[in-house]
């Protein structure tokens, strides 16, 4: 029964932060000169279940912080994919909001973890970046470091690998086909941490 009431009340936290956080998407839309409408409603869909998820499933890290940023997940996957871009104000509200909810639980001695794992997401996908001069940009590198803030070290490594992997089998799909495209990473991350909290981190945690 507890973890029922716990489960409904992160769901409702992730359904929530993704109204705030489509807001921002649509206020970084219209500085590109671009428009978003109405939060769809599979974003608030996705963000409820995962943070049901969040609570049912073991994740490594607290299930508020990880619902958020599943939320800010859903958020850009549907601009990465409409607009290819990730907007600032969707991440940088969403890290604040892991931030505050990390420092309320558990206190000041949670920042040096979440910075080492944040530096960690950044880190990884900026090198990558630079050696294979890929079409990762800045939003791809940043949304990486939000969720190093809530999966840690491992995880993020797990997730930017899983990510690619799915990335990569994509990509060859695209080439067989002669198709001419532009990689989307948002998806691909998502895609990362969904298999990070349901299989590998089942296995490996």
């Amino acid at each position: 029964m507890i973890m029922l009431v716990a489960a409904a009340e992160v769901g409702a936290l992730a359904a929530a932060s993704s109204g705030v956080l489509w807001i921002g998407a649509r206020r970084g839309a219209r500085r590109h000169g671009r428009e978003l409408g109405p939060v769809p409603a599979g974003v608030v869909t996705a963000s409820a279940v995962a943070g049901v998820l969040a609570v049912a499933l073991p994740t490594g890290s607290r299930p508020a912080a990880v619902a958020v940023a599943a939320s800010a997940l859903a958020v850009s996957v549907v601009t990465d994919l409409r607009h290819r871009l990730i907007y600032n104000g969707v991440l940088a509200v969403a890290a604040a909001m892991i931030i505050f909810i990390e420092l309320l639980s558990a206190g000041v001695a949670s920042l040096l973890p979440m910075i080492v794992g944040a530096a960690a997401g950044v880190l990884v996908v900026a090198g990558v970046a630079a050696v294979h001069h890929s079409d990762i940009a800045g939003g791809d590198v940043k949304l990486m470091g939000l969720l190093g803030l809530v999966l840690g070290v491992e995880g993020v490594a797990w997730a930017f690998l899983l990510g690619a992997c799915v990335a990569f089998a994509w990509y060859a799909r695209r080439i067989a086909a002669r198709e001419r495209f532009v990689v989307p990473w948002a998806p691909f991350a998502a895609s990362g941490m969904l298999l990070w909290v349901l299989v590998v981190h089942r296995v490996v945690g």
